[in-house]
């Protein structure tokens, strides 16, 4: 075994040792977990740098932070799920880089930063965990905690039900979860509390031919309250990473997977820092002798996310008067222990509201930091219609 062999073996045991230590759960043996690992230069996920930030997270090592999304946006929200005939259930997402995180790796919520990517090499139709009621369809970003053993998920002691992971549901009427728009039909994150109380887990992945397959979802059930065939599309694989969502009109969907190989490529230096319970910026290289550059760049400026969270924010308030008033009129229509158990019901969506809106002030503001803190020098965009290499 090499020095170099010998160092990268050592350290994964410190950290194994360490994160059993701080109380973490371990892995089942025969389970793969979401690491979060470099990748070699011109690995397909390098170009997600032109869409977000790599940075060093202080438990998963080398994550990416999305650039440019709301500050209430959740994973497996822009796009629609679309049954295959290959994999069963396959997440189309209309976001550029979706191809990748949607299909490979884990998604992790933050108590500082929100939500980051830890990236992985097991490619999956779509990672999320599924709920269901009567009326009602929810799934749920895995977050790296769940392994993958090859013929299934394995939770261990993770619960996706608890207050962390509540924001991270995406519910929807049953009647609207085949359609192209679904993210219109998206109940807010305050009320997910009452529809995780009311649904039950559903998720079911398997393995056919090496290939994993998503049939957590009976199509039958969706056609029976869509009153619409549900048919299994044709997919084509393809040698390029596509840029929004597959086009419509029942023509196969191309898929991108290129397979994926993890490496130790130590991470870069450079990327910022993220501690738990604050931001870190990294240590920076000191500048060569010579004269000082005849004017500093400008400091980035925060106003306008200051605006963006207020709007949100606004939204958010005028959201939850709306819930306010409905249950108002159900109060008035119903008998006493329905209007004791909405009483009960609305106070608890309250605290819950006011819970997100702080974690999600508190992630706007460390994610401002860490742009801040990237190089001046960004990858230059790609020209219009220009792919990026392979």
């Amino acid at each position: 075994m090499t020095s170099r062999a010998r160092f990268f073996k050592g350290a994964v045991c410190a950290i194994a040792v360490g994160m059993m230590g701080a109380g973490f759960t371990a892995v089942p043996a025969g389970i793969t977990p979401a690491h979060a690992q470099d990748y070699d230069d011109g690995d397909a996920f390098d170009q997600l740098g032109d869409y977000g930030d790599w940075v060093n997270h202080w438990r998963y090592g080398r994550v990416w932070v999305p650039r440019d999304v709301d500050d209430d946006w959740r994973p497996y929200s822009r796009g629609h799920w679309e049954l295959t005939e290959a994999y069963g259930w396959y997440w189309d997402s209309e976001e550029p880089w979706g191809w990748a995180t949607y299909h490979y790796g884990r998604w992790a919520l933050d108590d500082d930063y929100g939500w980051i990517w830890v990236p992985g090499d097991q490619w999956g139709p779509a990672w999320v965990d599924w709920r269901q009621s009567d009326d009602q369809i929810g799934w749920a970003p895995l977050p790296p905690e769940v392994g993958w053993g090859g013929g299934g998920l394995a939770f261990g002691e993770v619960d996706l039900g608890s207050e962390h992971y509540r924001p991270a549901w995406c519910f929807v009427p049953l009647l609207h979860f085949h359609d192209r728009d679904v993210h219109r039909f998206l109940a807010p994150p305050s009320r997910n509390l009452t529809f995780i109380n009311n649904t039950t887990r559903i998720t079911n992945y398997t393995v056919v031919n090496n290939t994993v397959i998503n049939r957590s979802v009976d199509p039958d059930r969706i056609a029976a309250v869509t009153h619409h065939e549900i048919r299994p599309v044709a997919t084509s694989l393809t040698g390029q990473a596509p840029q929004g969502r597959a086009a419509a009109g029942g023509q196969a969907l191309s898929v991108f997977r290129p397979q994926v190989k993890l490496s130790t490529r130590p991470v870069s230096p450079q990327a910022p820092v993220l501690q738990r319970g604050g931001f870190t910026a990294p240590v920076r290289a000191a500048a060569p002798a010579g004269p000082a550059p005849a004017s500093a760049p400008p400091a980035p400026s925060n106003g306008a996310g200051v605006q963006k969270m207020q709007a949100l924010q606004q939204h958010q308030a005028e959201e939850a008067k709306r819930l306010n008033d409905l249950h108002a009129q159900e109060r008035a229509n119903a008998d006493a222990a329905r209007n004791a158990e909405l009483a009960r019901r609305h106070q608890a969506e309250q605290a819950e509201l006011q819970r997100i809106q702080q974690a999600q002030r508190s992630a706007a503001q460390n994610r401002a930091q860490i742009q801040a803190q990237q190089p001046q020098q960004r990858p230059a965009q790609p020209p219009q219609g220009q792919q990026h290499p392979q």
